[in-house]
């Protein structure tokens, strides 16, 4: 049994049955193969006989003829786009067949259903982990939107954003994109701030070559992330500062420098902290269990109980005690 698959420019073998040889010799089936475009299967076929081309203009329109109601629909689409990129992402075309569904995916990261968005964006962390730096047309159009979702009221959403945007920038490097993404660092929202120095933190923990391009807008980020006004987002500045100026120490004084006083000495502080968190030996707090917690409580009240029960069998009465006599005994 052969096989002969068109992948790009690639030709390999076809399956074809023994009986199908007949009158034709191996190589005399090979060439009628290739000149006969009804004996090809290619990889963008599914099992329906649809090419994913059709699929995908299917799966759009699945998206633009639905409502928010109907977000069960979108979600399954999602799952099918999912489980089919690891036989199709390879294709020459895949990345202008994922903008075909562009809009539609970004309704669905932007949905007030929890389960779509999270799946929505779930999608969009395995789509950047297959195509990698080939992900960066599609960089603004999902990561505006992923961001944007670092600062909902919904929890949830909220941490899945932050950690979707980092694991994205992860696997599919800064992009194009990265400079728009550093411009949100003043943000009116704290947890989209979060969410740009998260990110910040991770392009420069995994991609040092391209901090020498940015530096001046890097620097501005760090330097903004340090006088934040919320603790979570001043912490990992400054995890990011010493990352960043441990591979370019030599723009570390010249940035101190430029720091306001309020900046430089929050920046003091931060280091005194750490400091002082290395060099002291950590003390661990042991939290009584929920089982000694109900003992306790257990015993308390039984004393209580203990206490009511001799109350109640106290006797009361009005009369005074009797005199103690003074008199001696003759």
């Amino acid at each position: 049994m052969c096989r002969l698959i068109f992948n790009r420019s690639n030709i390999n073998i076809m399956e074809f049955s023994p009986s199908r040889l007949n009158p034709y010799s191996s190589f005399e089936f090979l060439q009628f193969t290739l000149s006969s475009p009804t004996h090809v299967s290619t990889d963008m076929m599914g099992q329906s006989g649809k090419t994913y081309a059709e699929e995908v203009d299917l799966y759009s329109k699945i998206f633009t003829d639905s409502e928010e109601e109907e977000w069960l629909k979108r979600r399954d689409v999602l799952n099918s786009l999912k489980e089919s990129l690891p036989e199709v992402y390879q294709m020459s075309n895949y990345v202008e067949l994922c903008e075909v569904v562009g809009v539609g995916i970004v309704e669905c990261i932007r949905s007030e259903r929890t389960q779509l968005c999270i799946t929505a964006m779930d999608y969009i962390v395995e789509l950047s982990g297959y195509l990698k730096s080939e992900f960066e047309p599609l960089a603004k159009v999902y990561l505006p939107v992923i961001l944007k979702n670092c600062g909902r009221t919904n929890k949830i959403i909220r941490t899945k954003a932050v950690d979707s945007l980092v694991s994205i920038l992860s696997s599919s490097g800064p992009t194009s994109w990265f400079v728009t993404l550093l411009e949100e660092r003043t943000s009116e929202n704290k947890d989209v701030r979060f969410g740009v120095i998260r990110a910040l933190q991770c392009i420069i923990d995994l991609y040092e070559s391209i901090l020498s391009e940015e530096v001046e807008i890097i620097e501005d980020t760090i330097a903004s992330g340090i006088s934040d006004a919320s603790p979570e987002v001043r912490d990992i500045a400054f995890k990011a500062y010493r990352a960043y100026f441990s591979r370019i120490s030599s723009r570390e004084l010249v940035f101190r420098e430029s720091l306001d006083p309020v900046a430089l000495k929050t920046l003091e502080k931060l280091e005194f902290r750490q400091s002082n968190t290395v060099n002291s030996p950590k003390k661990s707090i042991q939290r009584p269990s929920i089982a000694s917690l109900k003992k306790q409580l257990r015993a308390k009240m039984q004393c209580e109980e203990a206490k009511k029960s001799c109350d109640s069998h106290t006797i009361i009465t009005d009369y005074p005690s009797p005199a103690i006599s003074t008199k001696s005994i003759i």
